[in-house]
């Protein structure tokens, strides 16, 4: 056998060896490779979560403080600033039930609910709680001959119309449906007479105090629904925390802003 076939057979031996080697190394190289798409897959989602919760709290600061400052908003502007602060809640809430833990969906769950509730009574408590404030402007301002300041004894009839017209407002609430029939004629008295409200503020109280729906605080600063809104939130910032902390060096919103 001459030297030149001998040098061929020799590298095609060494070749055949060499395969398994070779096919090793090519698994390896894919194990590696798959291994690093799963850590970056894993790293992308912790972070799309993290940015889900963050874009949670954000909205409900959002929501609440439109909701705290609806009764002051343009009656015919209301509807339109509500309903846009409480899509982006929903949406927020839809991206956290997507992208996030069990326990985090949960808590996000939770805010959303509480958002549901507050967004459907607003509406209402922004009318009653603007009739109030509307109101309390026409008390005793102790610029008259006849009146001395003290709107509960005032000799104005306008002055002291408002002040109980305000009387009657807040408790109606806490009233059963008997006790807020007997008083109704006198809440339609006193407010005509304090001339406090235009004929379309009438006609939105009026649609506020004929409606079905709970009304145990709808004139209160604050309702039960907006606490507990304010917890949720803080739950929720709580378990985001716990959970994606280590994610990203991002801050989130505190409870500075929720409070």
């Amino acid at each position: 056998m001459d030297v030149g076939r001998i040098g061929t057979l020799l590298g095609s031996i060494a070749t055949y060896a060499s395969f398994p080697v070779l096919v090793y190394i090519a698994i390896r190289g894919e194990r590696a490779a798959r291994e690093a798409r799963r850590a970056q897959t894993s790293l992308d989602r912790g972070a799309r979560a993290e940015a889900a919760c963050h874009e949670l709290v954000t909205a409900s600061h959002a929501f609440l403080d439109v909701v705290r400052k609806l009764p002051s908003t343009e009656a015919g502007a209301r509807k339109a600033v509500l309903d846009g602060a409480f899509t982006l809640v929903r949406r927020a809430s839809d991206t956290v039930q997507f992208w996030c833990s069990p326990a985090a969906a949960v808590a996000g769950a939770r805010v959303f609910q509480c958002a549901e509730q507050i967004e459907r009574r607003a509406p209402h408590r922004a009318v009653a709680r603007s009739t109030l404030s509307a109101l309390e402007r026409y008390w005793c301002p102790g610029l008259d001959a006849a009146c001395d300041g003290n709107a509960e004894f005032c000799d104005v009839s306008r002055h002291w119309s408002a002040f109980r017209a305000c009387e009657l407002l807040e408790t109606w609430g806490g009233m059963d449906e008997w006790a807020r029939f007997e008083i109704r004629e006198e809440l339609e008295d006193v407010l005509a007479a304090s001339r406090a409200l235009t004929e379309e503020q009438l006609v939105d109280l009026r649609d506020v105090l004929n409606w079905g729906c709970d009304r145990s605080d709808f004139t209160m600063r604050e309702s039960r629904w907006e606490r507990e809104f304010r917890e949720a939130t803080t739950v929720f910032l709580d378990v985001s925390r716990q959970e994606y902390s280590a994610v990203s060096p991002r801050t989130m919103p505190g409870r500075a802003q929720i409070s």
